[in-house]
């Protein structure tokens, strides 16, 4: 026998600078804010995205875009075939930008009118949003999700099925960061029957932290259900001091969902980590 081979795993770790700098304002955290950009550029212009299940006996009464409050327009929504268990998919989805366009600046709410066969009809709606013109001093201190379903998952305590579509959704969350990029390792070696140990293989997968700090219960949910359970999630930060730049990064979550709560109220912290999702860090000996 030449040697054995063995592995080892360690982790390599940056230097973990204080976030002191708040610019938006976000007291109230059931304000969720987007931003318009004139070019359309992706990164400075939000996603208005919209799902909702309805079973094969109701039917959509009306799907409507709120302004402080006051319905400003009924939106053309999609319908698609029904999936495995029974239900249609409602759709509908719209850039930021477009609707600045035709509407301005200021809150906006979807309101969704379901008429059941059996029992009384049902009322829901959207996040609150808030529309402002982009600018990196108003993004700071934010951090957007982009995830994408297209299987069977739970949404709102119902077993759902995106198929056929594969459906982006988007939600950016003020108070949070994402980044303190990590690293780690792990290596296969051999050893010769010398006692000398050579490396054949090296793997990096890098790794990230991120703080969300008080938002609403309801974007936890988003977060804990939504997203983490999503089949792709990317993620931007907007932070400026923020020692990497982060751009729709690809990434797989890799901590449990323990939020902080809190007796007075429904806001809540909570700290998590991903991974990426593609190991591009590997290394072969030749």
């Amino acid at each position: 026998m030449l040697g054995t081979c063995f592995k080892e795993s360690f982790i390599a770790l940056r230097e973990q600078t204080p976030i002191t700098t708040k610019i938006l304002d976000c007291e109230d955290v059931t304000l969720l804010p987007v931003f318009h950009e004139s070019t359309y550029d992706s990164r400075m212009t939000d996603l208005l995205s919209f799902v909702y299940f309805i079973d094969k006996d109701s039917s959509v009464t009306s799907l409507e875009l709120l302004k402080d409050a006051d319905v400003i327009d009924t939106l053309t929504y999609n319908t698609s075939a029904l999936n495995q268990f029974n239900q249609y998919i409602i759709t509908y989805s719209s850039s930021w930008r477009d609707i600045f366009n035709s509407f301005g600046n200021g809150k906006y709410q979807i309101k969704i009118v379901v008429d059941q066969l059996f029992g009384s009809d049902i009322t829901d709606y959207s996040f609150e949003y808030n529309l402002l013109p982009y600018s990196d001093l108003l993004a700071h201190n934010t951090i957007r999700f982009d995830y994408y379903n297209s299987n069977v998952k739970e949404w709102r305590g119902l077993r759902v099925d995106y198929n056929p579509l594969t459906w982006q959704s988007q939600i950016r969350i003020p108070n949070s960061f994402f980044g303190f990029e990590k690293a780690n390792y792990e290596r296969e070696q051999i050893r010769w029957q010398s006692g000398v140990r050579e490396w054949i293989k090296d793997e990096r997968l890098d790794n990230y932290i991120c703080e969300l700090t008080n938002i609403d219960i309801n974007v936890s949910k988003e977060v804990k259900e939504g997203i983490l359970q999503s089949d792709d999630i990317y993620i931007t930060d907007y932070n400026l001091n923020n020692p990497n730049t982060i751009n729709n990064k690809l990434v797989v979550g890799s901590s449990s969902y323990e939020p902080e709560y809190n007796l007075d109220n429904k806001i809540v912290s909570v700290s998590l980590t991903f991974e990426e999702k593609k190991q591009l860090g590997v290394k072969r000996r030749q």
